[in-house]
């Protein structure tokens, strides 16, 4: 796990761990206010309020960040650095252009669909 990663999680887990703690250890705020009410106990309860509301929402848009981060695309890769065995391979084990295609992709992750068509286009040919 690289540094951003590590340091995402973090965040995400100390909110997450923050309103836990918060509801646990301060959720008898509402008690005090209806038995006796006070100044104390009135801004004791708005601080424990905007408390809790900080720490679900920052939990909440954390893990809803992590879980709509998708996978790391891979890196692209240029039409040139595609191995000409590998495009010929590719065509010859595939019954049609299209599955030539998605093998070639397969093999090159970050190779783009428009160059992959090219590639097959070129050495089918041939």
């Amino acid at each position: 796990m690289d540094d951003a990663e590590s340091k995402e999680s973090r965040r995400r887990w100390g909110a997450t761990l923050g309103l836990m703690a918060i509801l646990s250890i301060t959720g008898d705020a509402v008690g005090p206010i209806a038995s006796d009410p006070s100044i104390r106990d009135w801004v004791r309860l708005i601080l424990w309020t905007v408390g809790t509301i900080y720490f679900a929402f920052n939990a909440y848009a954390a893990w809803q960040k992590h879980r709509r981060r998708p996978d790391r695309p891979a890196k692209p890769v240029a039409p040139a650095d595609v191995a000409e065995d590998d495009v010929l391979a590719a065509t010859e084990t595939s019954c049609d252009r299209i599955e030539s295609i998605k093998s070639l992709r397969v093999r090159y992750p970050g190779l783009a669909f428009r160059d992959a068509r090219e590639l097959v286009d070129r050495y089918s040919r041939t």
